[in-house]
């Protein structure tokens, strides 16, 4: 039995349960490299880079190419990288996204050759290459406007892939390739792995009446305006026929890498009966995620468990509808608002003595939370009296959407240094000896 002294050591175990060489099938890799022909590496995602490190041991041809959100602190100068723009779709995506096409069109002169891609979650911003009649302009509003909606990572998605020529399937109209193999480490909630980064190599007809309501449901009238006229015009028309012929005409595979399915597994085996995982990882607006996380922290405390000490995971994305302006990510806005009904509110109507083994913590396992420079936060009772200490309103910072500077002020912000995979967030509620 583990000793569960404090809430940043339950997170620590919990990182070491991250490790990629942990969560891949190391047999999988080994069986493919023996496919032939020859065949080029090509890695997207705010992870790609460890992935594509373990996947580069196969015989290559040409260097590998790596677009990904910062520059790696020990670059292997094997592998060629370029850094795109997350979680905000900028200019740097979509240099990216000519970078990535002309590597396409070289890879042209080898002649026959397969593609192997390791995909993670974040590839939908980092790269992206636009259809001649959709502007800058217009693609960045569209993706400021979804980042703040607080809708969901596949809701957004099905918005940006229609007015990209790289989503949706559609990396495979530029490449001669006979085959394709895509290594998915997912953060798809739904476990719909293949809807990763925008998905694009993988083609799905889309959902016109859906695509029309969420493009009503989550933007603006200007923006939503022009995403529906180009929805219905001759130019996407043909866009949506060209990636779906060159889907149809490869040999396209994927293969699930790790996931929060597979993460739960092993960290049931590691802590035993110290854990109580939640299956299915959330998919749902913030608000309700807190309200339910109070509700199961109710019901173990009702039910005497982890007399002893334990802790609750769960895992999913719980987006956020922004109003404010201040700076934050999911994960400190989640750890704020457990906060403010635990222990400022006492909801539960707890006494001090439960209270002070109670310690909640929310982080990505990518190691960034939104746009904010950690990974996440935690709190307990001792952050709880120096937040009191400090007479700063949380009512305030949560109505600006400003929970980094609140965790940056009193502490307890999570820093995640070498994170090697990105399988959504993670939550803890831990029960303390």
């Amino acid at each position: 039995m583990k000793e569960l002294s404090s809430i940043n050591q339950v997170v620590l175990l919990v990182i070491e349960e991250c490790s990629l060489k942990k969560l891949l099938d190391q047999e999988l890799f080994y069986n493919l490299k023996k496919v032939s022909p020859p065949h080029l590496l090509i890695g997207i995602g705010k992870m790609a880079y460890p992935l594509m490190s373990e996947l580069k041991s196969s015989f290559l041809l040409g260097r590998p190419f790596i677009v990904t959100k910062d520059q790696p602190s020990s670059h292997d100068t094997s592998l060629k990288v370029v850094i795109g723009s997350h979680p905000n779709l900028d200019f740097k995506s979509l240099q990216a996204g000519q970078e990535l096409l002309s590597f396409l069109q070289e890879s042209q002169k080898y002649g026959d050759h397969d593609i192997f891609m390791g995909l993670t979650g974040g590839a939908s911003s980092l790269v992206d290459i636009l259809p001649d009649e959709i502007s800058s302009e217009f693609i960045f509003k569209l993706n400021s406007e979804l980042l703040k909606s607080g809708a969901d990572i596949e809701d957004v998605n099905q918005i940006r892939q229609e007015f990209s020529c790289l989503k949706n399937g559609g990396l495979l109209t530029f490449s001669k390739a006979k085959a394709v193999h895509t290594f998915i480490t997912s953060d798809i909630p739904s476990g719909d792995y293949e809807k990763v980064g925008s998905s694009p190599t993988i083609y799905r007809d889309p959902d016109f009446n859906e695509l029309k309501v969420l493009i009503k449901n989550l933007l603006s009238v200007q923006v939503g305006q022009e995403a529906l006229s180009f929805r219905g015009s001759k130019v996407r028309s043909e866009l949506l026929q060209r990636k779906e012929k060159a889907f149809k005409e490869k040999d396209v595979r994927t293969y699930l890498v790790a996931d929060y399915k597979r993460l739960a597994k092993k960290i049931k085996l590691s802590f035993g009966d110290q854990v109580i995982v939640k299956e299915q990882p959330y998919a749902c607006e913030i608000g309700k995620a807190v309200r339910e996380h109070i509700e199961k922290l109710k019901k173990i405390l009702d039910e005497g468990l982890f007399k002893v000490g334990g802790f609750y995971l769960t895992g999913g994305e719980t987006p956020v509808l922004v109003k404010g302006k201040g700076l934050g990510g999911s994960n400190t806005e989640f750890v704020l608002r457990m906060a403010k009904e635990l222990f400022f509110d006492n909801v539960l109507g707890l006494s001090e003595l439960v209270l002070k083994r109670i310690a909640v913590a929310s982080f990505a396992t990518d190691g960034t939370d939104g746009e904010a420079s950690s990974a996440g936060a935690s709190f307990d009772y001792s952050t709880f009296l120096k937040a009191k200490q400090s007479g700063l309103e949380v009512d305030n910072y949560l109505s600006d959407n400003d929970s980094y500077t609140y965790f940056k002020k009193i502490g307890g912000l999570i820093n995640i240094e070498k994170g090697e995979v990105n399988i959504m967030d993670l939550r803890i509620i831990l029960l303390k000896r």
